[in-house]
C-alpha cells in the first residue's frame, strides 16, 4: 500500500496534531526539532501522510552518511505517531514500513512511557532492548492531595537540610540564567568523568531561542551564590525533568531535592498530568532518588524498522562504512 505524504509540515499544522493528546512532550513538537537540527545537524523529517484511515504525523529528523539516510523519531527524546482518528492494524505496519527502503536505511522509533507500537511483529518491525528502556512516572492527576504527601521520609529530610541552610529558588527567563545552570552542568559532567559534557553549550542557548516557555530554568541559590540547577520540559500536560546539575562541593546543602520539590509543586498548581523523571540507565541510586520522591517505574517501547539492505549490512555482508551507517 502506497501514501501520499508531505515533508514540509508548518509548525502550526504540526502543532495542531499534538494538541489535546495525551502522552505529549515537548521533544514531538517542532521548537525541539530546531534545536536538534541546529545543534548537531540532522534535517527535520516530519510527515504528514494522508492515509484511508485520516491523517497522520510522525515527527521525525533524519541523518545522513555516505548517501544513505536514517530517520529518528526522534533523537534525544519520544517521537511518535499522531493520528486525531487512531489507525487500525491494517493500515500502520504498511505506513511505517513505506518509510525504509532503498537508500532510507531504518527509522527509529523511541515511543513515550505508556505506548505501545500496535504493529510490532510485522516484517521489519523489532523492538529494541536496552537498560534505558524505563523511565520514572509521578502522576499529579490521580486521587492523592497535595504532591509533597508522596515523598519518603529520605526527600523530606533532605528538603528540610536545604531550607534550614536558606537555599532558595531562582527562575528567571533570561539566557544568563540558562548559561549559569550550564557552567554547573559543565562542572558535574567533569566531575562523572567526562571530558566534554554530553551536550554543548550550544544546546542550552538553542532551547533559550526556540524552547520557551515550554523550557524552565530553576537554579539554587545559597548566600547569593549558585549551588544547583534543574531544566524541565512543560508542554501540554506533561513536565519532563530533563537535567539537574549540583556540584560535588554542595550536594551536603541538598539543593537538586528542592528544586524538584518546587518544580513538582509548581507542575501540580498548574494543572499537569505528569512528571517524568526520565532514564536511570543501571544507577541505582539515581532510582531511588526518583522513588523517593513518589515516582514509579514505567517500561519504554522503543523500535527499530528497517529495510532489507540495512539487514544485510548488519549481518557482514556489506562494506563496513554500511554497517556503520546504518546503526
Amino acid at each position: 500500500m502506497e501514501f501520499d505524504y508531505t515533508d514540509s509540515v508548518s509548525p502550526d499544522v504540526w502543532r495542531s496534531f499534538l494538541s489535546g493528546g495525551e502522552n505529549v512532550y515537548f521533544f514531538q513538537t517542532p521548537e525541539w526539532a530546531k534545536v536538534m537540527e541546529e545543534a548537531f545537524g540532522y534535517r527535520v523529517a516530519t510527515r504528514l501522510y494522508h492515509t484511508p484511515e485520516g491523517d497522520v504525523l510522525i515527527p521525525m529528523m533524519e541523518s545522513r552518511r555516505f548517501g544513505f539516510s536514517v530517520y529518528q523519531s526522534v533523537p534525544h527524546g519520544y517521537g511518535g505517531i499522531f493520528s486525531p482518528s487512531g489507525l487500525s492494524g491494517r493500515v500502520l505496519p504498511d505506513l511505517i514500513g513505506s518509510m525504509v527502503g532503498g537508500r532510507h536505511l531504518s527509522l527509529d522509533l523511541a515511543l513515550p512511557p505508556g505506548v505501545a507500537l500496535q504493529a510490532q511483529g510485522a516484517p521489519g518491525i523489532q523492538k529494541t532492548l536496552s537498560e534505558w528502556n524505563y523511565t520514572h512516572i509521578l502522576r499529579l492527576d490521580g486521587p492523592d492531595s497535595a504532591v509533597e504527601q508522596r515523598y519518603n521520609r529520605h526527600a523530606r529530610r533532605d528538603i528540610g537540610i536545604a531550607e534550614r541552610n536558606h537555599v532558595e529558588i531562582v527562575k528567571k527567563d533570561s539566557l544568563a540564567q540558562f548559561q549559569q545552570y550550564y557552567a554547573l552542568y559543565e562542572m558535574r559532567a567533569r566531575e562523572w568523568g567526562y571530558q566534554e559534557p554530553p551536550y554543548p553549550r550550544e544546546v542550552y542557548d538553542l532551547l533559550h531561542r526556540y524552547g520557551r516557555p515550554y523550557v524552565q530554568v530553576r537554579l539554587a541559590e545559597m548566600h547569593g551564590a549558585v549551588i544547583g540547577g534543574l531544566v524541565t520540559f512543560e508542554y501540554a500536560d506533561t513536565v519532563f525533568a530533563w537535567s539537574n546539575a549540583a556540584p560535588a562541593t554542595s550536594r551536603p546543602f541538598r539543593p537538586v531535592h528542592l528544586l524538584l520539590d518546587d518544580a513538582l509543586r509548581s507542575a501540580q498548581e498548574k494543572g499537569f498530568s505528569l512528571v517524568n523523571f526520565g532514564g536511570s540507565g543501571n544507577l541505582l541510586g539515581v532510582r531511588k532518588f526518583k522513588e523517593s520522591f513518589g515516582a514509579v517505574q514505567v517500561d519504554l517501547e522503543t523500535y527499530r524498522i528497517a529495510s532489507r539492505l540495512a539487514l544485510l549490512a548488519r549481518t557482514g555482508w556489506w562494506p563496513g562504512y554500511l554497517r556503520k551507517s546504518s546503526g
